[in-house]
């Protein structure tokens, strides 16, 4: 028989948090056993083009220890009741339901649940597009499931300086061992606020002559670090949530 995973956040965020920036890591309000990101969302660029794409972060959760990130994320997040309770990090079919409503403008983006493993030395990312959940302006319970269906998946890789890290892989090779669940805001348009050309003083992240041939300067630097982004064209609001149920086979 299965396991099942509730979070209400009655007692806090139970681990659950997002960032300001790539690093820097940010508390989710909490009231009355909510907890509710708001607009700006932070801009993840680390699989931008020629990866699956950029995304905005709403809210994420370690299913695996990471020494040294774990206590960072319990300083702003409280204790990850997931880790504490020793909820397996196999997620082949679970069963992910979420409580939650939102309101603003998504610019045409869709909620989705994106993970990752640890495969060999790399990274292995997957986002589930094939499953969008619906941002309710009144509450509402959606449920998706991880099945091990390729179709329903999209593998994003890593952008042009994160191959040491990243890669393009199989949701057979991440569903097994899970690192992470984040709820994301995928099929973004990330546009430079003005004009830009590349300044080579500026790639801090990767080595020039790896980029690849006619990469466009807004996927050579990041978007939203290293030169600022029309945020118009980009998702606000806000979205709340107020349980998540992860139900093992």
């Amino acid at each position: 028989m299965g396991r099942t995973y509730v979070e209400t956040f009655d007692n806090g965020p139970g681990g659950w948090a997002t960032y300001e920036r790539h690093t820097v890591l940010r508390a989710l309000e909490h009231r009355n056993g909510v907890v509710t990101n708001r607009s700006p969302f932070m801009l993840d660029s680390n699989h931008a083009y020629p990866g699956g794409g950029y995304f905005l972060i709403v809210a994420f959760l370690m299913t695996l220890p990471s020494p040294g990130f774990d206590s960072e994320i319990e300083a702003v997040a409280g204790t990850n009741a997931f880790l504490e309770g020793g909820y397996p990090a196999d997620f082949t079919n679970a069963r992910v339901t979420v409580r939650l409503k939102g309101e603003g403008d998504t610019k045409g983006a869709r909620l989705v649940l994106h993970t990752a493993a640890e495969v060999g030395d790399l990274i292995v990312p997957a986002q589930l597009v094939g499953q969008p959940i619906e941002i309710t302006r009144t509450w509402s319970e959606q449920t998706v499931t991880m099945a091990p269906e390729q179709s329903q998946w999209n593998m994003m890789g890593g952008n042009w300086s994160k191959g040491k890290r990243y890669r393009f892989g199989t949701i057979n090779e991440v569903l097994p061992q899970v690192k992470n669940l984040i709820f994301v805001l995928s099929d973004i348009d990330v546009v430079p606020a003005a004009p830009m050309k590349v300044d080579s003083a500026k790639i801090t992240f990767g080595e020039p002559a790896q980029i690849p041939p006619g990469l466009e300067p807004r996927y050579i630097l990041r978007a939203g670090r290293d030169y600022p982004v029309d945020w118009t064209l980009l998702p606000s609001g806000s979205i709340a949530i107020d349980t998540v149920k992860i139900e093992f086979p």
